[in-house]
């Protein structure tokens, strides 16, 4: 539990801290705050506490107190915000600088300097270092901070580039807060609107019309709603027309902005209804009329895709993965025409979770996007590639058996009985089976997960399994371990080399870093060349201090991974994320299974600090080889 602002936070722990009441006169004091901020404030921090049995209570003639039906939940929540108040000072800045736009935003009228410092408790330098970086971040918006004066300053500008402003810097798009409803930090900046009851209103007349909308698409239409009506009750209203299309749901917003209007005493002018509609149009799509040309890009996109997999999964013929794509960007276009963008809350998580879908994307879009007219985003990107890991995930589900071979000496009927009976158990297995010398007439050329042998084979390069068939029941459990080493360690670490392990290394930039390892390859020059290029169209970095440099083409015969920890973590991107564990990919096309299974391994290492720090540290190759091991178990 963490409320938005850091003066909630102060609040909350103030009366927590207190052994008796505390008076009102002492709260306003220390936060600096009228009586009614005060009273906003502890209703606000009320709404939230409410489901976990926890409300700040006024006695009469004391002050206020906790009153907790279950005490360890209001022991937790004092202990998570103790926890994030240490952290405060990294972000009090930001904070303020928010916290001074939207007092701007949400101003009728001009407001004194001198007004602001008293309010936020600043000084003449930091307020005025505060309005500089306010204007860096209007300028963006084509708004201007303008002083008038004796009379104060205001934001002044396109009211629909206000708006912009609002959704991009106050309101905070965390997926998984969003979605559920009004938080205290949207309240906070709707503090004009009985939130709740418009949100009822919109879940009762609005949503259920809007059927192929996902929820987090209501929320943006619900958000905009908001901000017209919050916008108009402080006369700040949109002047010029939007342009719309007819909407089988005009109708359906008007029986909803008809009942706002009762139970709220709110009336809009057309052109705040031509905004929201607008804005209902960018989040729904209710019959997209699809055109050759969108099928067309659709299937080029695809045909690239597969071919960046090897036509693996012979995507071109899922039609499902060209339904979805040739929608999707036929969505993406006409908000284009509109002048909207759709914007992905989880992009960064797909290009952590599913990068090598993210890649080939990228991948193919690199290399296709002249031909296309509309520049897509990162956005864009991550969503096309939920569509590709979809259809890969299509297939491997119904080609999800591992592939082995049975090598028999003893005949076809003992070959037929043994392969009857392996198929038979529960390891989802499909088998081939062949002689001694069949064997070594094609081992060169196997494709398979393993090998199960009736007599013993040395030196091969595919895991192999020798049995005895006198002792077939017993060796049941040998198989199964056997098969289930086959599954965890199936190609991942077979990329890594001890040539390629540089532990513990110092480098200034990714730059130095980069060049340090190309040069351990093949036509490094070439290779750095292109991995730098990648890394200016995007970088690479994923999360928790890993990147994983790659090319755009297929370079290579056969696929190594170069693996580079830092002593220092040094900056990857624009962002400043800092990379202190570096995976350089060399790819080739016919090591895509194995990549596949590497991507696999490295999402479970996201997710695994202790272990991300052990690799980190070890100097050890077979070490890092182990840990990778216990990394999939």
């Amino acid at each position: 539990m963490y409320f938005h602002y850091s003066r909630l936070n102060k609040l909350f722990l103030a009366i927590y801290q207190s052994k008796t009441p505390l008076p009102i006169s002492d709260l306003t004091k220390s936060l600096v705050v009228s009586d009614r901020t005060l009273r906003t404030d502890i209703r606000l921090i009320n709404e939230e506490l409410e489901k976990e049995g926890v409300q700040i209570k006024l006695k009469k003639g004391e002050g206020y107190f906790l009153l907790a039906e279950n005490r360890a939940n209001m022991e937790k929540i004092a202990d998570e915000i103790v926890q994030e108040l240490s952290l405060e000072n990294l972000d009090t800045q930001k904070e303020r600088v928010l916290y001074l736009l939207n007092i701007l935003l949400q101003a009728k009228e001009e407001i004194l300097i001198e007004d602001l410092m008293q309010e936020l408790l600043l000084s003449d330098s930091t307020i005025y270092t505060y309005l500089k970086m306010l204007r860096q971040i209007l300028r963006k918006y084509q708004l201007t901070l303008h002083n008038h004066g004796n009379k104060g300053i205001s934001i002044d500008g396109d009211e629909e580039q206000k708006r912009s402003l609002i959704v991009n810097f106050l309101i905070e798009k965390n997926f998984f807060t969003y979605i559920t409803g009004f938080t205290s930090a949207e309240q906070a900046i709707f503090h004009n609107l009985d939130c709740e009851k418009l949100q009822k209103i919109f879940f009762e007349e609005l949503a259920p019309f809007l059927e192929n909308t996902t929820d987090y698409n209501k929320k943006n239409i619900l958000l905009h709603i908001a901000i017209s009506l919050s916008r108009n009750l402080a006369t700040h209203t949109i002047t010029t027309t939007k342009e719309t299309h007819s909407t089988a749901n005009e109708m359906q917003l008007l029986l909803f902005l008809k009942r706002v209007e009762e139970e709220c005493s709110i009336t809009l002018p057309k052109e705040e209804i031509d905004y929201i509609l607008a804005h209902m149009q960018a989040n729904s799509f209710e019959c997209l009329a699809l055109s050759t040309s969108e099928k067309e890009y659709a299937e080029s996109f695809i045909l690239e895709i597969d071919r960046f997999f090897n036509h693996q999964y012979l995507l071109t013929l899922d039609e499902v993965l060209k339904h979805d794509l040739t929608l999707h960007i036929a969505s993406i276009l006409q908000l284009a025409q509109m002048q909207h963008a759709k914007i992905n809350p989880i992009a960064q998580e797909i290009k952590a979770n599913y990068p090598l879908s993210y890649n080939a994307t990228f991948t193919a879009y690199a290399r296709l996007q002249e031909r296309f007219p509309y520049q897509f985003t990162e956005n864009d990107l991550s969503f096309f590639a939920i569509h590709v890991e979809a259809a890969i995930k299509r297939k491997r589900k119904n080609t999800s058996t591992q592939k082995g071979i049975l090598v028999c000496g003893s005949g076809n009927a003992t070959a037929r009985l043994l392969e009857t009976e392996l198929c038979s158990k529960e390891w989802n297995i499909t088998l081939e089976k062949c002689s001694l010398s069949e064997y070594k007439r094609i081992q060169e050329d196997l494709d398979v997960d393993f090998i199960i042998s009736t007599i013993p084979i040395t030196h091969s390069r595919i895991p192999c399994l020798s049995i005895d068939l006198s002792h077939l029941i017993s060796n049941n459990k040998r198989i199964h371990a056997f098969l289930e080493k086959v599954k965890q360690t199936r190609n991942s670490t077979k990329l890594f080399s001890e040539k390629f392990f540089f532990p513990k290394m110092n480098f200034k930039n990714k730059e130095e870093a980069l060049s340090f390892l190309c040069n351990h390859f093949e036509n490094g020059e070439k290779f750095l060349t292109s991995i730098l290029k990648r890394e200016r169209i995007q970088d690479t970095y994923i999360q928790n201090g890993i990147a994983v440099p790659h090319p755009i083409d297929f370079y290579f015969k056969e696929t190594k991974i170069a693996i580079l920890s830092l002593e220092k973590a040094i900056p990857w991107n624009q962002s400043g994320k800092k990379a202190e564990l570096i995976f350089l990919i060399a790819p080739a096309k016919c090591d895509l299974k194995e990549l596949d299974d590497f991507f696999e391994q490295l999402i479970l290492l996201l997710n695994n600090r202790p272990l991300r720090r052990k690799i980190v540290q070890t100097n050890n190759f077979q070490e890092l080889l182990t840990l990778f091991q216990e990394n999939k178990k």
